[in-house]
């Protein structure tokens, strides 16, 4: 599976799972991710922040690019 691929399926299995609005932000997310070059970042946190919201855990939010998500941890 290439990168795309799994960003592609990472964005759909939010979509699924939480909504329409958090995927859109997931993917906007990956995107400037791609730009700035921490895209494996932003993907690991994304995939942590779609287990712990299975699991009923709680996450971290972070104002990032604009758009609130999934902080990355430091």
């Amino acid at each position: 599976m290439s990168d795309y691929e799994k960003y592609a399926d990472l964005i759909r299995r939010v979509a699924q799972t939480i909504s329409d609005e958090r995927a859109s932000k997931c993917g906007y997310d990956l995107f400037m991710g791609l730009y700035a070059g921490d895209v494996d970042d932003r993907f690991k946190v994304w995939e942590n922040y779609l287990k712990e919201h299975v699991e009923n855990s709680g996450h971290t939010e972070t104002l990032r690019d604009g758009v609130w998500v999934p902080a990355i941890p430091l």
